[in-house]
């Protein structure tokens, strides 16, 4: 595990929340500003075994914000699938919007096939 690596960039534009009204706003500059930045990216420093998944621990940029972050995951079927949660105000996305009419944790999950 310790030579293994995790490089993933994910376009802004492929966010999908399954509500397409939703969807527009978040790629608004209201929130991820797609245009200027169009890519979220994550590179991983080291990843641990912890029993039947994985920690992928690295530093993930949006918005051109860069922060630590730890994502669980498992590896099943050729595919990595990972949950985690972050504060969106670390990464001023929607940072007009109070936290009493956007709550500040958003819960991402990523599904990526293994080639």
């Amino acid at each position: 595990m310790e030579n293994s690596k995790l490089d993933v960039s994910v376009g802004a534009i492929t966010i999908d929340t399954g509500n397409a009204k939703r969807d527009e706003h978040l790629k608004s500059n209201d929130f991820f500003y797609v245009k200027e930045f169009p890519k979220i990216k994550f590179q991983s420093t080291k990843i641990l075994k912890e029993k039947d998944q994985f920690l992928a621990i690295g530093q993930l940029t949006i918005l051109n914000k860069t922060k630590e972050v730890s994502i669980p995951f498992s590896s099943e079927n050729k595919s990595l699938k990972g949950n985690f949660s972050l504060n969106r105000l670390d990464y001023d996305l929607g940072k007009k919007f109070p936290t009493f009419i956007v709550g500040k944790t958003v819960q991402i999950s990523v599904i990526t096939k293994i080639k």
